[in-house]
């Protein structure tokens, strides 16, 4: 009975309390003498104070601005920019900047270099929506970048979390999780797509129409990232979301179509706000990777939500990328009928985004010659 008592106790890692050789009669009194403490299994993972970023297509008008703002950013450490066209100018540019993130520019065959120990990676789009072309033309001239950045990943940082801020977001990011999949790293909780751009003008909206500050307002999203498959819930907001229930529907389609009145006016897309919710969307999550609590709306795969693999949801991000999924505020008639209409335009767009995975896909030669005529260069800022 004593041995299977002591098998108990060390199972439990157990330390007994320290007994003295005293009489029987002085052991009511006070112990002075200091237990040791219980032995516990503790974690010896300690969240890293800072982060590496590696922002693809980084000469881009959007991503020019993304790297000026991340590079202002105290919970970066190394902010690696990579592009096919020549980055040294722009890296040289940023050196100016008197920050704590360290700039490191890469083009032509450096991929590999630039993703090396990553644990960010954000691709910037390099076709965006017009007014002339529909969401599949953009996704067949964007498809031939997201699969090559994809490879990249798949072999140089698997466990990096891969933000994707390139459109159609419906097809893209279901395109590179089932390109990580082919290669066996496919972590659904770590490919997300940025919604921030769409979060950020329901926000302005919403504090605009109820009079107050924008930082106030919060705004959940749900659906897709484009036009036709986004439905913010507009009722659900705070502060005060109830009162604009009557107008949720107007609203709704002032956030959607806000795209094409930027380019009815510029002639091109809306690249400050678009740089400034990449860099607010790659903040977040490296707040939840430096073991800081922090939350927003991705779009990523999900566990069936109305039969849908992927889905913009409300999480939370932690060290690894995603770690909760809220649940999803209380819905009025008329946001759950947007919903519905959604929902076929969704499955649309995932499908063929996990089509075109397993297709063959002709090489882009331009690309490949430009990618060969660009000058190698790694220099520091």
């Amino acid at each position: 009975m004593l041995s299977k008592w002591r098998t108990c106790r060390t199972s439990l890692n157990f330390i007994p309390r320290f007994v003295s050789d005293k009489s029987s009669s002085s052991r009511n009194e006070p112990c002075k003498e200091k237990c040791p403490e219980p032995l516990m299994e503790q974690n010896n993972y300690k969240a890293p104070k800072s982060v590496r970023v590696t922002v693809i297509n980084s000469a881009s008008d959007v991503g020019k601005i993304t790297n000026l703002v991340l590079k202002q950013d105290p919970l970066i450490k190394e902010l690696r920019m990579y592009c096919l066209g020549a980055t040294i100018g722009m890296a040289t540019d940023l050196k100016s900047v008197p920050t704590s993130t360290k700039g490191f520019a890469f083009t032509g065959k450096n991929l590999h270099i630039a993703l090396k120990k990553s644990d960010i990676v954000f691709l910037v789009g390099s076709n965006e929506p017009d007014d002339v072309m529909t969401d599949a033309e953009v996704f067949e001239k964007n498809k031939g970048y997201i699969r090559n950045i994809a490879t990249s990943v798949a072999k140089n940082c698997p466990e990096a979390v891969v933000g994707i801020s390139v459109y159609p977001i419906n097809s893209t990011v279901p395109l590179f999780a089932e390109i990580m999949s082919q290669h066996g790293v496919f972590c659904p909780n770590k490919i997300l797509g940025c919604m921030s751009l769409y979060t950020m003008r329901a926000r302005s909206v919403t504090a605009c129409i109820l009079g107050v500050n924008p930082t106030t307002v919060k705004v959940d999203v749900l659906g897709g990232g484009t036009p036709n498959t986004i439905v913010p819930l507009i009722g659900s907001a705070t502060p005060a979301g109830h009162c604009l229930a009557c107008r949720a529907d107007e609203i709704s389609l002032g956030i959607a179509n806000m795209n094409s009145a930027v380019w009815a006016l510029n002639k091109r897309q809306a690249t400050l706000s678009a740089a400034h919710a990449n860099a607010a969307f790659v903040h977040d999550i490296a707040k939840g990777l430096t073991g800081k609590v922090s939350e927003g709306i991705a779009f990523l795969r999900n566990t069936g939500l109305y039969g849908l693999k992927y889905s913009a949801l409300p999480v939370e991000y932690g060290m690894n990328g995603v770690s909760k999924i809220h649940r999803i505020p209380k819905m009025s008639k008329s946001e759950i009928s947007r919903f519905d209409q959604a929902i076929p335009f969704l499955q649309d767009d995932i499908e063929n985004g996990e089509k075109t995975a397993n297709a063959q896909i002709t090489p882009n030669v331009e690309a490949t010659a430009k990618c060969e005529r660009a000058t190698k260069v790694c220099c520091t800022t």
